[in-house]
């Protein structure tokens, strides 16, 4: 199943179609999928990135992003 975002990435539309339009699969590794995001992207980001890999392994590299620190394991 494919899922398509309610809202779009406007700094990186690119990004935001290649990851919706991705296999699904049991483990996603994402580098930096924040950089570069205006602040109301980077929560539509994050939200999509957590939708599509529910119940999934996911590896996600960021640098800095604290605020979003507290939705993952340690």
């Amino acid at each position: 199943m494919l899922l398509k975002p309610a809202l779009n990435l406007r700094a990186c539309p690119f990004t935001q179609r290649s990851f919706t339009n991705a296999e699904p699969a049991d483990l996603y590794i994402i580098d930096e999928p924040l950089a570069n995001l205006d602040p109301e992207s980077r929560d539509t980001a994050i939200n999509l990135i957590l939708g599509k890999t529910n119940g999934k392994t996911l590896v996600l590299v960021m640098h800095g992003s604290e605020e979003y620190h507290t939705l993952f394991a340690a």
